[in-house]
């Protein structure tokens, strides 16, 4: 009984094995796709709300600290320093413009705003492309 468990084990084993080492470990490019139109949406929030209502620029830039968090984990899944030093370059900006708007500095918050949304470019312009349908892809290279 013994011999036939561990056979039975090792063989459970050596399946589950062979179903990891085949699995795409890199993060779903549908839930990136996510991540950015979240992205998008708070960036157009502290937009709108930069010249007049600053402690809402300073939360959605929160917000976007948060959402470049995961932005930054995806690129460094992908082992592409690029992107993943402008995931971290839109963080600073985005804790610099909420410390500036939070303390009412109009200026430097969009200063901040200015040096953001230069990252996105960066990345945007080097590897996003449109799709077929109208919509926007990650690069193939």
């Amino acid at each position: 009984m013994t011999a036939k468990f561990l056979v039975t084990t090792s063989l459970v084993l050596a399946v589950l094995g062979v179903c990891l080492l085949g699995q795409d470990k890199k993060p779903d490019e549908e839930a990136y796709q996510k991540l950015m139109q979240s992205a998008g949406a708070t960036v157009g929030e502290i937009k709108k709300n930069i010249e007049g209502d600053l402690a809402a620029a300073a939360a959605s830039a929160k917000k976007l600290n948060e959402i470049f968090d995961e932005v930054q984990s995806f690129w460094i899944n992908r082992d592409l320093e690029e992107p993943e030093e402008w995931a971290g370059d839109v963080m600073d900006a985005a804790d610099a413009l909420a410390e500036a708007a939070a303390g009412g500095d109009k200026a430097a918050a969009q200063a901040a705003f200015k040096s953001l949304t230069g990252s996105c470019g960066q990345c945007h312009n080097t590897y996003r492309e449109k799709d077929p349908n109208g919509g926007y892809r990650i690069r193939s290279n």
